[in-house]
């Protein structure tokens, strides 16, 4: 029996890169797009910093993981015997090589890079070898285009994934290239234009968010040092009243010398009410073209508009359909790149492998296969409960028809016995020679009894 590799590779240590501006989101998004996902990766996990982008990654997450699995037994090979042993052990081990931890970090990169890989350290347990899965992170993650392989880096060497069998297992959003489909591609620019939103919103708020404290004191104050005293302390004390711009204005004096107006205070607010739409829309529409990238819809994510049950039913039909795409795909990956192996190692033959299967209906296509499978298990019952009767009306017109043709047979062989006797006297007597007697015992069917010679 083949055996499983028992190597173990370690992987790099270090924290993500943090500061993104528009030069290096460009430069992590060119380097992506060449296969090479070592910026991305940290590209990646500051976006899902923004608590709408993992709310949304986190939403259809948790809409896979919550789906029921179930194994289907291998088609592939005639011992259906043995295949049906390999489904029920994968679903007593599934959980332990394949927790829930580590699916949702495959599905946090399969869905944000495009691809995931993960390491598979095969342990013997029980009798058993499992592959337990360490999802390797990203950053240390590329594509050989010259080799057309990918390919890790670990601390002391870089390794080519196809060169190491059983060992590694690629989950891909496609064939080419998957990480085209990462939605990194499509959600970078409207974080960063998000925070840049913010950022402006702020120094809005800074200038436009507190009112100006204009203090107007007499412009005879600013004569002698003496008298402007009294306009500084004036001022120092609207200083320190708050955080608002204080501005100290004279007052202009009349022809007489006089002052034309005596000390005075007066909030001048700014009038910028209509920015704040602008920056509350583009933040909106940030949110919302993210939470499309991610969920596939946005009514999810967003406050229900009025009269939304017609539309709810669209997104969550196209939400459901985006659902059964990723469960077919994590299914395929688990049957070739996981269980193949589990099976090859733990029966000899990677034939034997079942299928996973998450099952994607929803509570009302649930609900109608119950119900249709209701009427169909009463139909049955009503077709077997006539066919029973039918079988048994036919037995008993059978039965009757033998009691009557039993009956019919008796009173034959009754008359036919009292003829024998009659016609047995007749021909002892005088009319003897006047009947063929054997004649008339042929026509009517009677057996005749021939004397021993």
């Amino acid at each position: 029996m083949t055996r499983a590799p028992r190597v173990r590779y370690a992987q790099h240590v270090f924290a993500p890169l943090m500061g993104w501006d528009n030069d290096r989101v460009r430069q992590a998004l060119e380097r992506h797009e060449a296969g090479d996902f070592r910026e991305s990766a940290d590209l990646a996990e500051a976006l899902l910093t923004d608590e709408r982008l993992d709310g949304a990654l986190q939403q259809r997450i948790d809409g896979l993981l919550a789906l029921p699995l179930s194994f289907e037994a291998s088609t592939e090979t005639a011992n259906t015997e043995a295949a049906e042993l390999a489904q029920r052990k994968a679903a007593e081990v599934w959980w332990r090589f394949c927790p829930e931890p580590v699916l949702r970090d495959v599905l946090k990169w399969l869905i944000m890079l495009g691809v995931a890989v993960v390491q598979l350290n095969w342990t013997e347990e029980r009798g058993q070898w499992l592959p337990l899965l360490e999802v390797w992170h990203p950053r240390d993650l590329w594509f050989e285009g010259h080799e057309v392989t990918y390919k890790v880096g670990t601390p002391t060497e870089q390794i080519a994934i196809g060169a190491d069998p059983y060992k590694w297992a690629i989950f891909a959003s496609g064939s080419q290239t998957p990480w085209m489909n990462g939605a990194v591609r499509r959600v970078a620019m409207y974080y960063l234009a998000k925070q840049q939103m913010f950022t402006d919103w702020a120094h809005y708020s800074e200038v436009y968010g507190h009112p100006t404290r204009v203090g107007k004191y007499p412009a005879a104050l600013d004569e002698s040092d003496e008298t402007a005293r009294e306009r500084d302390a004036y001022q120092d004390a609207l200083v320190n009243a708050g955080k608002s711009p204080v501005i100290m204005l004279p007052v202009d004096i009349d022809s007489e010398g006089k002052a034309a107006a005596g000390w005075e205070y007066e909030l001048v607010q700014a009038d910028g009410a209509s920015a704040v739409e602008v920056f509350e829309r583009g933040i909106r529409y940030c949110d919302s073209a993210a939470a499309m990238a991610i969920l596939r819809q946005t009514l999810t994510m967003e406050p229900a508009p009025i009269g939304s049950h017609a539309l709810g039913k669209v997104h969550n039909a196209v939400r459901h359909e985006g659902k059964r795409a990723d469960t077919e795909g994590l299914a395929t990956t688990g049957h070739f790149e996981l269980l193949r192996p589990w099976a090859l190692f733990n029966f000899g033959d990677e034939r034997l492998a079942p299928w996973p299967k998450w099952d994607t209906r929803t509570p009302e296509e649930r609900e109608a296969q119950a119900e249709a499978e209701v009427l169909e298990a009463r139909r049955r019952a009503d077709v077997a409960k006539a066919e029973a009767e039918a079988k048994r009306a036919t037995a008993d017109a059978s039965k009757a028809q033998a009691a009557a043709e039993a009956e019919t047979m008796k009173l034959r062989a009754e008359s036919l016995g009292t003829l024998a006797d009659a016609l047995t006297k007749l021909a002892a007597g005088s009319w003897g020679e006047r009947i063929d007697v054997e004649t008339l015992f042929k026509e009517l069917g009677v057996p005749l009894r021939r004397p021993a010679e």
